[in-house]
């Protein structure tokens, strides 16, 4: 009787061992806060593709600033942002690095290529800029 206890026991061991091990190669979600009071929420980071404008240092400084400070009429200004979507970039603050926007929900790879537009226009047109 005791060989049969033994027996299930290490099979039950082998079987959980195994399902660790399935759960360890799973994809890696990113915890993210969505808001700034609230809770944080589990959410899968979504492939970034390689941004075709690259922005200079004192560019990416003005976007980060105009990310994390703007009012929602500014952030409204950029192509692609929306009220709502302006509300929601305002209630995920603060980023530390402008790729961080992505994070936001309904902001994709092409509002994210033309976030770094209007980042790349900052310079020319002051730090508010406009819908092109």
């Amino acid at each position: 009787m005791k060989s049969i206890h033994a027996l299930i026991l290490s099979i039950t061991l082998v079987g959980f061992v195994q399902i660790q091990a399935a759960e360890m190669e799973k994809p890696v979600q990113s915890k993210a806060p969505l808001a700034k009071n609230s809770e944080t929420a589990t959410k899968t980071v979504p492939a970034v593709t390689t941004p075709k404008v690259s922005l200079t240092p004192s560019q990416e400084d003005k976007l980060l600033t105009l990310l994390n400070k703007g009012t929602k009429d500014e952030l409204d200004a950029i192509n692609g942002i929306a009220a709502t979507r302006a509300e929601l970039i305002i209630s995920a603050r603060p980023f530390n690095k402008v790729h961080e926007i992505i994070l936001v929900p309904g902001v994709g790879n092409a509002t994210f290529e033309r976030i770094m537009e209007h980042g790349k226009n900052l310079s020319q047109t002051g730090a508010k800029g406009g819908k092109s």
